[in-house]
């Protein structure tokens, strides 16, 4: 069994370390009481904190889910075996005459508007109909309860039959850079001043796998993931070889 201190030690802040104790509690309770536990939703960042966090664990079956493959917004769980497949996720479909109009922020501000909480509510899809993953303990309530999103009366009810096909673009990148730091390399996937890249890294909007870097010197091993608020994610793939001036040649993936 994995010690406490082990995971807590892949905190940056307070917040991430109030969610590694959840998530430790939640391995605790699997490893020692013999039963599945499910968090509530998370986003890339924390994913990726947990993930590092709990990467040693062989003794419990440790998988995120967010009710589809490829969903952003999803629940960590800690499982008995690996031929479990219910998870307390439920799919809502939404739709009413003018759903095409209607963007994430309209369904998540009505929902909010209901007195939910962000953490339990998983991806938006939107489109001619919105399908919205939430926790099954508030389907139920939602069902009932949201009868409009904005101005526009809207029909939601509960589906199995979903199928959510979501392609994940990305853009390969071949960069000149004079070192791998983390500001350099930033600068290189997103065409951003290392002025800007240096004030982003210091706000602690930088997330290097799941860890909030602050450092822009931070060298950056292969197949880290950077994420960068408000602007988005790459990959740190790998150093290519040194071009004729003696910079050095990498590899990024970028998620468009």
């Amino acid at each position: 069994m994995i010690k406490k201190e082990t995971v807590l030690n892949f905190a940056s802040t307070e917040d991430d370390r109030l969610i590694l104790s959840k998530e430790f509690d939640n391995y605790s309770k699997t490893y020692s009481r013999n039963y599945n536990t499910f968090s509530d939703f998370y986003g890339f960042e924390k994913q990726e904190l947990i993930k590092n966090a709990f990467m040693t664990v062989d003794d419990i079956n440790h998988i995120f889910y967010g009710g589809y493959d490829k969903a952003e917004r999803v629940i960590s769980a800690f499982l008995v075996n690996d031929n479990y497949n219910k998870f307390p996720v439920s799919c809502i479909r939404i739709t009413g005459k003018y759903i095409d109009k209607l963007s994430h922020r309209d369904v998540l501000g009505a929902l909010m508007s209901l007195g939910i909480k962000r953490e339990t509510v998983g991806d938006i899809i939107t489109g001619d109909e919105i399908y919205v993953f939430v926790k099954e303990e508030i389907a139920e309530y939602i069902v009932l309860n949201l009868v409009s999103i904005g101005k526009y009366g809207v029909s939601p009810t509960l589906c199995d039959d979903y199928v959510i096909e979501k392609e994940e673009r990305t853009e390969e990148i071949v960069a000149f850079v004079s070192s791998v730091r983390l500001d350099s390399v930033i600068r290189a996937g997103f065409n951003i001043k290392r002025t800007d890249c240096v004030k982003l890294i210091k706000d602690g909007r930088v997330i290097v796998s799941g860890k909030t870097i602050t450092n822009p010197d931070y060298k950056l091993k292969e197949n880290e993931s950077i994420s960068v608020k408000g602007h988005g994610k790459i990959i740190y793939n790998n150093e290519e070889g040194t071009s004729r001036k003696g910079k050095i040649i990498i590899n990024i993936t970028r998620l468009v």
